[in-house]
């Protein structure tokens, strides 16, 4: 079987990994980008289901925990920086078995490229399909063009990984666009010994989130956010301050803004938070084309499941070709539905309750109270219960 794979971000290489895993070998992957490490310059948390994707493709779970943080606790702050809820995170997921942890981007793209081996990534490259190319039971026409100019193959499987604004979707569906959430989003690491071990830790209120996590390695990942009738564009003193403005009110420790301050504009990623709505699909793909990752399920970040979908998708994708018959997008679809749906929903839930508390000074100290008496414990037990419980 011939596979084309458009997009080497983690979704990519991931369902490649897979594939190989699978007996499928004659993989063909192309990247806009000139180079991977052009998508890994932050860091990120793996929930459970993540961690159990990651293993269920072969990648080397110890490894990736060793090198990045274990998370033991999630604790929930109002903007002055009181506590109002701290979930025990290895207690609620099945301790050493499934950790929740964070870790570099990076470091997942060095493992998916190890587990590759030798398999080659058409770097500056793009694949375009007609419409259709995806009829019918006949392989797929695709035009690839890369550095040494255009040429035309047939594939039996088109897989779009092309993230959010995913060229492969809008030839089969013109009409799905990403969907803003309303938010504008700083993401950094910095250099800096952790202020709280194995701790995610989370600011929420009046003017948005901020949080920070530990990654490994005496970094810490950054993440700021802000309703986008908050933020006033672009920064006249570069993305550092633009976040000290908006955020210098929390009770974040000072030297953790000193250090964001600091940083480059380049160390920043900056930009708006959007969504693929699971409503807006009735299918993962059509023919011989399927859609995973960001393409298929772009969504808040409030749950950190883009990377663990991704891989999902992925082990999933695998096992689906590994058993033949039937239409594989089809049979993609039903599975990976439910779930898309499922963080879709918590995700927009969560967001709704962080944009009334980042506009509304009386819903910050009704929810204040509401958070406490629910706790975290509950809280994450709600989101994640149905992803750990339930087969990807």
């Amino acid at each position: 079987m011939r596979v084309l794979i458009t997009g080497a971000g983690i979704a990519g290489l991931t369902s490649a990994v897979a594939l190989r895993q699978a007996g499928i070998n004659d993989l063909t992957i192309v990247e806009r980008s000139a180079e991977v490490a052009a998508h890994s310059g932050t860091g990120i948390a793996i929930p459970p289901n993540g961690t159990r994707a990651l293993a269920a493709v072969g990648l080397p779970v110890a490894d990736l925990v060793a090198r990045g943080c274990r998370l033991r606790k999630y604790r929930f702050l109002d903007t002055a920086g009181r506590q109002l809820s701290c979930a025990d995170l290895a207690r609620l997921w099945l301790g050493e078995q499934l950790p929740y942890f964070a870790v570099h981007r990076s470091r997942i793209y060095e493992a998916l490229l190890e587990a590759l081996g030798e398999q080659r990534i058409e770097f500056r490259s793009t694949a375009a399909v007609a419409p259709e190319a995806l009829v019918g039971d006949q392989p797929a026409l695709a035009c690839i063009d890369g550095p040494n100019g255009p040429r035309d193959e047939s594939f039996d499987l088109i897989i779009g990984a092309d993230g959010i604004r995913s060229a492969l979707r809008k030839t089969m569906w013109p009409d799905i666009r990403p969907r803003p959430l309303g938010w504008s989003s700083w993401r950094c690491v910095v250099e800096h010994d952790a202020l709280e071990v194995e701790t995610q830790v989370v600011y929420s209120g009046l003017g948005g989130v901020f949080l920070y996590i530990p990654i490994g390695d005496r970094q810490i990942y950054v993440y700021a956010a802000c309703r986008e009738t908050d933020h006033n564009g672009q920064p006249t003193g570069g993305q550092g301050n633009a976040v000290a403005a908006r955020f210098g009110g929390f009770g974040v420790p000072r030297t953790l803004f000193e250090a964001v301050v600091a940083l480059p504009d380049q160390a920043f990623h900056v930009g708006p938070l959007e969504e693929i709505p699971h409503e807006e699909l009735t299918a993962a793909g059509r023919g011989r084309a399927v859609l995973v990752g960001d393409a298929l399920h772009a969504c808040s970040p409030n749950m950190a499941q883009g990377v663990s979908l991704a891989v999902e998708d992925g082990a999933v994708l695998a096992e689906i070709m590994r058993r033949g018959d039937g239409s594989i997008a089809d049979r993609f679809w039903r599975r990976r539905q439910p779930r898309i749906r499922h963080v879709q929903e918590f995700t927009r839930m969560r967001d709704q309750l962080i944009n009334k508390r980042a506009r509304s000074a009386l819903f910050q100290r009704v929810s204040n109270v509401v958070i406490r008496l629910r706790g975290a414990d509950r809280l994450q037990r709600d989101a994640f219960r149905y992803l750990l419980e339930n087969a990807a």
